[in-house]
């Protein structure tokens, strides 16, 4: 079992200072990357990154993966 941050967790992306929110998660092999939507301007985006690459002030944990 691993543990992850849930989706819609505000969160700062920590290379750009971007405040975004966690709208998917991604599990390949041992590695989770989760996908953060934000705001441009008038434009929506996302971005796909690592656990260490942003900042929770108050993260709610998670597990998942599969019972042994």
């Amino acid at each position: 079992m691993m543990e992850t941050v849930k989706c819609g967790t505000l969160v700062i992306i920590k290379l750009a200072n971007i405040k975004g929110m966690i709208t998917c998660m991604s599990l390949r092999f041992d590695k989770v990357t989760y996908e953060i939507t934000y705001w441009d301007g008038a434009d929506q985006k996302t971005i796909w990154v690592n656990e260490n690459e942003f900042e929770v002030s108050a993260p709610e944990l998670t597990k998942i993966g599969f019972k042994k």
